[in-house]
């Protein structure tokens, strides 16, 4: 009667630790939900998303969008902008917080299922192991819930991919733990793997490190989790394909000529970089602009390497003290992290290897292995402990969901925590065009050429806000020493919008020098790259009716041979 008793109450204080993680996530992360979209990819991917409109939203789940294969992702944003006449930035706010919201309960359970585990050979009375277990399950799923690096995947509407990616990984993975392993359970485990790697591809990891926490905590035969390795493996394939094949901005750029050694350099450095960021959550910036080049040519880097062999040395002397199953989520943390490491090359290195979204899920299991700690040394003052460790995590996380509020606030904020942020100092200057303050957008512009030079978008945005200042021999002198190949087209056509607006940058600085004849090439380059591009649908008729032309003769481009030698 007592344990059935025991067992009745332990249920109910499950209840009343989860209703307390849900209030502490919903008590910090809430503000958010009143949160605007960015120009950091939310209004590519939301706002100026042309598929997000009935009819059209199949289309995600047959081809990439914007170099990404992420149909559910697409699908939930779909879904999410038909709940009102426009896409309304409160709805996926709200969506965000609650997908992290249930990884948060699901890192809960994990918790409690590896401690429960633990605690059958234990000499402890029931209501004892209840307690312990539910305390430190508790603070594993708190750290994971309020640590600091999370903010940006949860704030942000585009990070919806790496919370629904890890709610796959996180979900497969608690299947795992099942002691009834029928072959419901094991499609249902596999339904999971395959939805994570559809929202986010370095799900890819997840066979890898799901054979490692088999291997080290033996929670089911290593045949089986062998077996299952196998088939996950094999499933990974179209998906690595899909992903290499749609990624194709870093075809025409410096990332490919990275070697293999200067990567692996790269991935070490990137893994120092998330190891003091979890371990000192300050200075955190959504462009931290640690591209290969710049980790590659920084004299920490032997200190950086240094540290994670060290790192690695001690966990490896210490497996005894911290036990199997830490051992085991620091090493499913570890695997989880390294597609996006830099090992791979990947487009976003183009602005840095590291960002804080990028270890979302490696902060679940970092959690877990810090709650394992928790655990085996569970008393009052280790209890304190982690409560003064979360206060902390809340302070720093008011303290940084603000400048994800909207751009004005987000654009500074990169700045004073990255001096060199191109992305930052491009966002200042689309918000002074906004307001009409060219000279403040130039001056912004130009600070961002002196990160990245010769990149087609800067300088397409230059020769717009010069061409608004009337300076249309600049323009020419600028955009005229570089002009983007038409190759780039084949190989990045993400880059195709850019490329127009940099060649009509040049028509019409040439129109308005009254150099209609020089201005045609430069139009039909523009229309070559964006038919769809209005300057170009605007200008072309008016040029060619000038030059004695029909206006909508299109076979004239094709006739110039500066158009038709253009490579």
């Amino acid at each position: 009667m007592n344990l059935e008793s025991d067992k009745q109450r332990g249920r109910y204080l499950v209840l009343i630790y989860a209703v307390l993680i849900v209030a502490f996530i919903w008590g910090v992360y809430g503000s958010a939900v009143s949160f605007d979209f960015l120009s950091w990819d939310d209004d590519q991917n939301v706002l100026n998303n042309r598929w997000l409109q009935p009819g059209l939203w199949w289309q995600f789940w047959v081809k990439p969008y914007l170099c990404m294969y992420l149909p559910p992702v697409y699908t939930a944003w779909y879904g999410l902008a038909k709940l009102d006449a426009q896409p309304n930035p409160t709805f996926f706010h709200a969506f965000n917080v609650l997908v992290h919201t249930a990884n948060t309960l699901i890192v809960f359970n994990l918790a409690r299922t590896n401690f429960s585990i633990a605690c059958e050979d234990e000499a402890e009375n029931e209501r004892f192991q209840i307690n312990r277990v539910l305390i430190a399950s508790t603070i594993a799923a708190l750290i994971f819930a309020l640590h600091p690096i999370q903010v940006e995947a949860t704030a942000w509407v585009t990070g919806l991919r790496d919370l629904l990616g890890a709610f796959g990984a996180l979900l497969a993975t608690t299947l795992l733990f099942k002691q009834q392993q029928g072959l419901k359970l094991k499609i249902l485990s596999w339904l999971a793997f395959l939805f994570a790697m559809l929202c986010k591809p370095s799900a890819v990891a997840l066979p890898a490190a799901v054979f490692g926490l088999t291997y080290l905590t033996r929670v089911t035969s290593l045949r089986h989790a062998a077996r299952r390795s196998i088939i996950w493996l094999l499933t990974t394939v179209p998906i690595v394909w899909i992903t290499v094949t749609a990624q194709t901005e870093i075809a025409d750029r410096e990332l490919a000529k990275v070697s293999l050694w200067q990567r692996i350099l790269v991935t070490f450095d990137s893994y120092s970089f998330y190891l003091k960021k979890w371990l000192l959550p300050i200075n955190l910036t959504n462009d931290y602009g640690r591209k290969p080049a710049v980790a590659l040519a920084d004299p920490n880097l032997i200190g950086n390497i240094s540290l994670i062999i060290i790192a690695g040395v001690t966990v490896i002397l210490l497996r005894r003290k911290l036990g199997a199953k830490c051992l085991a989520w620091c090493f499913f943390a570890t695997v989880m992290l390294a597609p996006t490491s830099g090992i791979v090359t990947f487009p976003f290195q183009h602005t840095s290897t590291v960002t804080d979204h990028y270890f979302y899920l490696s902060s679940a299991g970092l959690s877990l292995a810090l709650g394992c700690i928790f655990y085996k040394y569970l008393s009052r003052i280790v209890t304190l402990i982690a409560a003064l460790l979360l206060a902390v995590y809340i302070i720093l996380d008011l303290k940084q969901l603000p400048r994800w509020k909207n751009d004005s606030h987000m654009f500074p904020a990169m700045i004073a925590a990255n001096s060199n942020s191109y992305a930052g100092y491009t966002g200042m200057a689309a918000i002074a065009m906004k307001d009409n303050r060219r000279l403040e957008a130039l001056n912004y512009l130009e600070a961002a050429q002196r990160i990245d030079p010769d990149k087609v978008d800067l300088l397409a945005n230059k020769g717009l806000v010069l061409n608004e200042l009337g300076r249309y021999q600049e323009v020419l002198a600028e955009l005229g020493r570089i002009l983007p190949a038409k190759s780039i087209l084949i190989t990045s056509p993400v880059s195709a919008p850019s490329i127009s607006i940099y060649y009509m940058m040049l028509a019409y600085a040439h129109i308005r020098l009254n150099q209609i004849d020089q201005s045609l090439p430069y139009l039909c380059r523009a229309q070559i790259a964006d038919p769809a591009n209005k300057d170009v649908v605007g200008f072309m008729p008016l040029v060619l009716k000038h030059l004695g032309y029909q206006p909508y003769d299109h076979s004239v481009c094709l006739k110039l041979k500066s158009v038709a030698d253009w490579d």
